[in-house]
């Protein structure tokens, strides 16, 4: 999956099935209205959002269905969670490399395109028995909606603690 471009909108079944087969898993009817409900809505949805979304087309899937597939494709590496520090799971197909912004007041992480290159640390520098897989670069701050809604702050840095 790495250095594949970002799908957005839908993934066809022929090319869900090739993904499920390089992961060596069955490609259900199921399973594919999970992984194109996290590709058609886009923005790094939680669970519960994908599980809204593909309720429409299958009413009667639970919610724990939804996460257990979720869980199933990040461990396959067929989709990929993002910001799990900012309260609810979000997920992603996998991408490009790429960055995020999350506003820290409403938690929503939007796509940053770009990708900022950070040097990868020496193996020493990381718990024993670590291995890296990728490195996610967040930015915070308040995004357009939260601004227009609260009162501007001055900007300052952040204490050293």
């Amino acid at each position: 999956m790495k250095g594949r471009t970002r799908v957005h909108g839908t993934v066809s079944f022929q090319t869900f099935q090739d993904l499920c087969r390089q992961a060596g898993l069955s490609a259900t009817h199921q399973r594919y209205r999970i992984f194109q409900g996290v590709v058609a809505l886009g923005d790094n949805p939680t669970p519960e959002e994908v599980f809204e979304h593909v309720r429409k087309t299958i009413p009667s899937i639970s919610l724990a269905t939804i996460y257990k597939n979720i869980d199933t494709f990040v461990y396959h590496r067929m989709l990929r969670d993002v910001s799990p520090n900012y309260g609810s799971r979000r997920i992603e197909s996998t991408s490009a490399p790429h960055d995020h912004f999350v506003c820290r007041m409403c938690r929503r992480v939007f796509d940053v395109p770009k990708h900022t290159m950070v040097p990868s640390p020496a193996g020493s520098d990381l718990p024993e028995g670590a291995s890296l897989e990728y490195c996610l670069v967040e930015f915070v701050g308040i995004c357009r909606s939260c601004a227009r809604r609260t009162k501007p702050i001055a900007s300052t840095p952040l204490p050293a603690i």
